[in-house]
């Protein structure tokens, strides 16, 4: 007879020893949690992850907050502009984590190396040719691209664009973590993306107030 694995029990049992079919063996599986080890080990991968997406939104807000220190509305519409639309056009590489993620670890759970430095380089290469495609036409036409959320003759025009020229070089580096994290966690390690992005936050919240009040480069410094 066929076997079955029964996931949370402790081995596997045959069709003859069960008299239930397979779909109605599936339902006596706990809905709730039960913190056996499975879901240990499950809470334990997917904290880490929900702690690194609650922190990179917080990149955006320290720059608002230090721009919102310069005392200028002007400059806080613009920069909250152009941050707005760097984040919809970095949008388009929101398909990298997922794909390369599953790609690693199916080579991982293989045992495959070379299979994993594949997916990482394949994963590499898109990211980096969107990422520079991206980058370009937000360096090369961002008063078009602003034209999505402000009017060409929009007071806070001349914030925007300064602070969307310099963040639209953050493309590359941000495409390169994108998968860096995501290869991490195609191995199951879910604690270093959240340190690399705690410390990345840290010396930025540090640079901020340096580059745009101590090096006056006001907007263009955040």
């Amino acid at each position: 007879s066929s076997e079955y694995d029964i996931g949370r029990g402790a081995g596997k049992i045959t069709s003859a020893d069960h008299p239930l079919p397979l779909e109605r063996r599936s339902e006596q599986l706990p809905v709730w949690p039960c913190f056996d080890k499975l879901d240990r080990r499950l809470i334990k991968i997917a904290l880490p992850v929900i702690a690194n997406f609650a922190i990179n939104p917080i990149v955006g807000a320290v720059d608002l907050f230090w721009v919102n220190r310069m005392g200028n509305a002007l400059a806080v519409a613009g920069q909250a502009a152009a941050n707005q639309v760097f984040n919809s056009a970095f949008f388009v590489t929101s398909f990298l984590p997922g794909v390369t993620a599953t790609l690693i670890s199916k080579e991982n759970a293989k045992g495959n190396k070379e299979g994993v430095q594949d997916a990482i380089s394949q994963a590499l290469f898109v990211g980096m040719l969107v990422a520079m495609i991206t980058s370009s036409l937000l360096y090369l036409n961002p008063e078009k691209v602003l034209s999505s959320v402000l009017s060409k003759d929009a007071p806070s025009m001349e914030y925007a664009k300064p602070y969307l020229l310099i963040r639209s070089f953050a493309c590359l580096p941000a495409c390169i973590s994108l998968v860096g994290f995501s290869s991490f966690r195609g191995v199951l390690d879910t604690v270093t993306p959240v340190k690399i992005s705690l410390l990345s936050n840290v010396f930025h919240a540090v640079l901020d107030p340096i580059l745009m009040f101590a090096l006056a480069q006001g907007v263009r410094g955040a």
